[in-house]
């Protein structure tokens, strides 16, 4: 019961963090800032968690401080950015499914 209440808050915080990406469109959040906003929502380590599952599975692309593509690592956090790929879109628009990932309505994308 206890794993299915974490998974699901897991998905939920995908499709928030995907989401709120969508609405900042075309620039780039630094880490940092945008874990600020969600600060009441969700602990460090599980932000760091969402993040890396959305990087690895090409939902995000993370961005060095230098403005170059880099692979996210958590001990450089505060000096990562994200932004929006191709991918993402199509999983807000429901053309493709990914079960860790929940929209706001509740129905899995």
């Amino acid at each position: 019961m206890l794993i299915d209440i974490k998974n699901s808050m897991f998905a939920r915080m995908n499709g928030i963090i995907l989401r709120t990406l969508n609405v900042i469109e075309n620039n780039r959040c630094r880490l940092s800032s945008f874990e600020f906003a969600f600060n009441a929502t969700v602990k460090h380590d599980e932000f760091i968690s969402n993040v890396k599952y959305l990087s690895r599975n090409g939902y995000i692309n993370p961005w060095n401080c230098y403005g170059k593509p880099t692979d996210f690592r958590a001990e450089q956090f505060n000096d990562t950015e994200m932004t929006l790929t191709a991918k993402e879109i199509q999983i807000l628009r429901e053309k493709i499914t990914d079960c860790c990932i929940l929209c706001i309505t509740g129905r899995t994308l």
